[in-house]
């Protein structure tokens, strides 16, 4: 099921839970737990977990799964493709995901969008705003230069 992760550098792990592993093999989803509870498994991109190849996931419209990481990354993409003066809200990646046959929740987006650093619409706006404000005052103030370092420094007001 994770051959794609495991064989690829860019492949992704497939949602997988150990639920669908005990109900495909006739065991209980805890015998699958503890056979996999302080195991480990060497691949060619490393040593882990047997418990890392298990993911929850999101079924999407045509019949494919996306992880959360997977999502996360959809959501990096479409943010940094936004214009900056005017960011994408957390309500507008739902409708751009939706459109992609993925259906989240507001507060999923807000939540994966938390957790890889990305801030809110408001405070993206107001970081491009204040960057916008401060190249227009930098390109209006006369620019001297000092004579020992040939640094830049503002003109004195007369």
């Amino acid at each position: 099921m994770q051959r794609p992760y495991l064989e690829s550098e860019t492949g992704q792990l497939k949602p997988l839970t150990m639920a669908k592993v005990a109900s495909v093999i006739g065991v209980h989803e805890t015998t699958v737990s503890r056979a996999l509870a302080n195991k480990y498994i060497d691949t060619p991109r490393g040593v882990f977990e047997m418990k890392h190849f298990f993911r929850s996931g999101y079924l999407c419209s045509d019949g494919t799964a996306m992880t959360p990481d997977a999502v996360k990354a959809q959501i990096k993409q479409l943010i940094s493709t936004e214009v900056a003066t005017n960011p994408l809200t957390d309500l507008d990646i739902v409708e751009q995901l939706k459109d992609k046959g993925l259906h989240l929740a507001r507060r999923t987006i807000a939540k994966y969008r938390d957790e890889v650093g990305i801030p809110a619409s408001k405070e993206r706006k107001r970081t491009a705003t204040r960057r916008t404000k401060m190249v227009r005052i930098s390109e209006s103030l006369p620019v001297q230069r000092h004579a020992a370092t040939s640094r830049p420094v503002l003109a004195q007001s007369a």
